[in-house]
């Protein structure tokens, strides 16, 4: 069995787990921050824009990371690799 040449296939599964990456990044630095936040003087505690930005990108961060890494496992489980030839010029060199 031939298996494709990853420079010639990128399913488009690879590419939105890659994006599935940046609300989870963002979702770390969240937390992160409403962590540091917690560790102010309760004077210094201030409840504004920023505290509800870090707070949505904590709780928003991970579902939007979980729903996009299912789509992608989805698209990925979906892609027939079988009977792909890269080196045939008659084939996408991209295949979704």
């Amino acid at each position: 069995m031939s298996y494709p040449v990853p420079t010639h296939s990128t399913p488009l599964g690879c590419l939105v787990g890659f994006v599935a990456l940046f609300p989870a990044v963002i979702s770390v630095l969240g937390w992160y921050g409403l962590y540091l936040w917690s560790q102010l003087p309760t004077k210094a505690q201030v409840i504004d824009k920023n505290f509800w930005a870090l707070l949505a990108a904590a709780v928003l961060g991970p579902p939007l990371a979980v729903i996009l890494m299912k789509v992608a496992k989805r698209i990925l489980k979906a892609t027939d690799f079988r009977g792909y030839n890269p080196s045939d010029s008659r084939e996408p060199t991209i295949k979704f």
